[in-house]
């Protein structure tokens, strides 16, 4: 088969060069936006501190301005009343009076917790100045109050006139008026860095904006290009496919034609080796019947007899190997189909007499056409053994021939026979027995000879050879 184009090799790397890059963009489009997340909620954190600030500044800003106009409105009011006695000037003291306290405790908390504003150490001193004097003037009002409504306005009129509590009211404003002109110039470095922390986050989000324009205007580009080269290696591809496939066609066309002449050669070999065996039985048969004639011709008994046993054995040995059938792979063959047609052929071929009766019965077990050749003229030799000391005098009686699996790696053979059963008959040193010694030993038999008592089988003589087979041999077809 052909190999991919280098062309097409060289687009698939670009495009795997492409998507890297893309995936890179992306990477860091996503780690960009995470910064300018964080740079956004940084600068955001900040402005909110930043108004908190303002807010808090200008909220104690508001709140000394409130204290020191009630120190003016009572210090008026405390006037009013100890010029013209007349005391509905007390009505808006008492008032400015109440309102004070809360006032005085809010900025005496601020100047003992300072960090809250930011205040610096003289700040902070100002503060408790601040909240001294206005404590001081406070005492001041509320003595010489006190000493009006005891009826001792001249005692009254001679501690106004005095200028301890003028220098106190003149401490407090001016405290005020320097801690409201630097908590300004502070307010206004505040709004000034809360202006460059919104300008900084408004910079940080349109930055971000922009660099996630670019990236997915790059990526864009860069998957179109994708997609371009998608479709031009898609076609590259097919091309290939087409090529490949017209290649693979050509090759099976050629195998198809190899496997349609050896599947012809196969047909000629097994036809000519199922016609040299068809030979080959033909022509034993033409030598069983010149030992016919040869026996017919002989004066001598023992001659007949012997050519007999010769012609018997060529007889077995043609019809095994006229009935022998291959499997597909030309070398092993199922020895049950085998035992079954020489059965048939020895019934019609062994003299027999009429009471005689022969069966056959076996499991399908597959070996070598030499062995079963072997095991074929073992069965001939015991059936001729059967009838020639079993029945003595040809009478009457049952042969039965069996073929069994034991297990998965041993077979039996067994002939059997309702005849005399005398072990003492039967020649062990004859060449039948030899034959049939010889042959077991060629396919690792182990030979058995008992009288049968008759339980499940035939009452007579009964020889068996059991033999190692093969666990997966296929069954031929």
């Amino acid at each position: 088969m052909r190999s991919v184009p280098m062309s097409i090799l060289d687009r698939l790397k670009s495009a795997s060069r492409r998507y890297w890059f893309v995936n890179l963009l992306q990477f860091a489009c996503v780690v960009g936006i995470l910064i300018a997340g964080m740079t956004a909620y940084s600068l955001t954190q900040r402005m909110r501190v930043i108004s908190l600030e303002i807010e808090q500044t200008l909220e104690f800003k508001n709140h000394v301005h409130v204290l020191l106009g009630l120190l003016q409105k009572a210090e008026a009011s405390h006037r009013g009343f100890l010029l013209s006695r007349d005391l509905k000037y007390l009505k808006p003291y008492d008032e400015a009076i109440s309102e004070i306290g809360p006032q005085l405790e809010i900025v005496s908390k601020t100047a003992t917790a300072s960090d809250r504003l930011r205040l610096i150490p003289d700040q902070q001193e100002r503060l408790v100045r601040i909240v001294d004097n206005s404590r001081k003037k406070l005492g001041e009002l509320a003595a010489s109050v006190a000493m009006a409504r005891r009826g001792d306005f001249d005692g009254a009129m001679r501690l106004l006139s005095s200028d301890v509590g003028e220098r106190y009211m003149a401490t407090v404003r001016e405290l005020a008026e320097r801690f409201q002109l630097e908590k300004n110039l502070s307010l206004g470095s505040q709004q000034a860095a809360e202006r460059i922390a919104s300008s900084r986050l408004f910079t940080t989000i349109l930055l971000a904006l922009l660099m996630v324009v670019l990236f997915g205007a790059v990526a864009v580009l860069i998957n179109v290009r994708n997609i371009s080269s998608i479709r031009e290696n898609e076609a590259a591809l097919q091309e290939a496919n087409a090529r490949l496939e017209a290649r693979v066609h050509e090759r099976t066309a050629e195998l198809e034609d190899s496997n349609s002449a050896l599947a012809t050669e196969k047909d000629r070999t097994e036809a000519l080796l199922k016609d040299l065996n068809h030979r080959v039985g033909n022509s034993l048969q033409l030598v069983s019947a010149f030992l016919g004639m040869q026996e017919s011709n002989t004066g001598s008994a023992e001659a007949r007899a012997s050519l007999a046993a010769a012609r018997s054995r060529v007889m077995a040995i043609a019809s095994t190997q006229r009935r022998l059938r291959l499997g597909t792979d030309n070398e092993t063959c199922d020895v049950n189909e085998l035992l079954s047609d020489l059965v048939e052929d020895l019934k019609a071929t062994v003299p027999m007499g009429n009471g005689m009766n022969m069966t056959y019965r076996g499991d399908p077990i597959t070996m070598s056409a030499r062995d079963a050749v072997s095991i074929g003229v073992i069965v001939g030799e015991l059936v001729t053994n059967c009838l020639k000391y079993a029945f003595p005098d040809n009478g009457v009686g049952a042969i039965e021939v069996s073929l069994t699996r034991e297990d998965e790696e041993t077979a039996r053979l067994e002939v059997a026979d309702d005849g005399i059963g005398a072990l003492a008959e039967t020649p062990l040193s004859g060449l039948g027995s030899m034959i049939i010694a010889t042959l077991s030993e060629s396919i690792g038999g182990i030979i058995e000879r008992s009288v049968a008592n008759g339980d499940g089988g035939l009452s007579g003589m009964r020889v068996a050879v059991t033999f190692p087979v093969a666990p997966s041999a296929a069954e031929p077809t």
